[in-house]
């Protein structure tokens, strides 16, 4: 369950390295999509603190499944809160 949200965070990321090896890109360009991702990343950080995790579909479907009162633990929480800040 811990790695289900993943691929949330590394699509976005991969979006964002094909955009600056775009033939057309500029600094300017550059700047605006990293602008953009580090602000999808604050507000994942901002909705995973207080228990939203919609977002990673995968993630969210495992917690519905698993029961209603299903929620992450603190363990996972502030694991997927190192991988938003640190990326570790």
């Amino acid at each position: 369950m811990c790695l289900a949200y993943l691929v949330y965070i590394f699509e976005p990321l991969t979006i964002l390295n094909i955009q600056t090896q775009e033939r057309n890109t500029n600094i300017f360009k550059f700047m605006d999509s990293l602008k953009a991702f580090r602000s999808k990343l604050e507000n994942w950080k901002r909705k995973v603190n207080i228990q939203n995790v919609a977002m990673f579909d995968k993630l969210s479907s495992i917690l519905v499944d698993g029961g209603e009162d299903q929620v992450l633990s603190q363990l996972e929480k502030n694991e997927i809160m190192q991988h938003l800040t640190t990326g570790k």
